[in-house]
Order: structure tokens, then C-alpha cells, then sequence
């Protein structure tokens, strides 16, 4: 078998400019905030904690994020971004230094549908008109 494997590493800007994006387009508020704050925690899973603070308030807003909600995030900016990531991989998160790492994994088996692999398919042949 073979497998291509690829890291997206997002550095704590990064983080933050996607966590921001995905939570304005989802109708939140943290745009708003006058100081914001993401830690990565690394147990039992890797996810988010966000600390949100408002002028008008003293009391800071908590936000936790499980590793599937900051991997969609994480997946919704590459979108956006332009960067490819292949429907039909693995995608786990990996922490790498002080950055959160988006590793894509695409193994030779893994087949998206409708779409044939082998070169000597039909479907990969040229064909004379008649």
C-alpha cells in the first residue's frame, strides 16, 4: 500500500483568524470581543479553550472546542483558503511545537466513489470514434 501523507500547520494567528471566521459565519460574536485568548489543551484530547473578554464585562467568556469542531474549523479555512484537502482522506490533529497540525492522509485504497483508479480500466481508455 502506499499513503501520502500531508501536515497543514496552523500557528496560533492562524488558529485564530479561522476559530474567528467559522464563529462569524456561524452567527457568533467573537469578532467582537475586545481581548481573546486560545489556549491548545493537550489532554485527554487535543482541543481548544477560548477565553473571550467584552469591556462591558469583568467576567470572561469560556469556549471549549473538542478536536472534531476544531478540526472542522481547521478544514473549513483550508477551503476557504484555497488549499486542497482530499474528501477521501484521513484527517486527524497532531500538535507540532506550539502549532496545531491538520495531517491529511491518502492511502492508494482509498477510492472516491464513481471514480475508477486502475489505468488499464475501460473507463481510463481512449477510445476510437467509429
Amino acid at each position: 500500500m502506499i499513503s501520502e501523507i500531508r501536515q497543514v500547520v496552523f500557528d496560533r494567528q492562524a488558529l485564530e483568524t479561522a476559530v474567528l471566521a467559522a464563529d462569524k459565519e456561524d452567527g457568533g460574536r467573537l469578532f467582537e470581543c475586545d481581548s481573546l485568548r486560545i489556549d491548545i489543551e493537550k489532554e485527554p484530547e487535543i482541543g481548544l479553550a477560548i477565553e473571550a473578554r467584552r469591556a462591558a464585562s469583568n467576567v470572561p467568556e469560556r469556549i471549549e472546542m473538542s478536536a472534531v469542531q476544531v478540526a472542522a474549523v481547521m478544514i473549513r479555512h483550508c477551503r476557504r483558503e484555497g488549499i486542497p484537502l482530499p474528501k477521501a482522506s484521513k484527517k486527524s490533529l497532531e500538535l507540532l511545537g506550539a502549532n496545531l497540525c491538520l495531517r491529511v492522509t491518502l492511502n492508494d485504497d482509498a477510492k472516491p466513489a464513481g471514480v475508477p483508479w486502475s489505468p488499464g480500466s475501460p473507463d481510463r481508455r481512449i477510445r476510437k470514434r467509429p
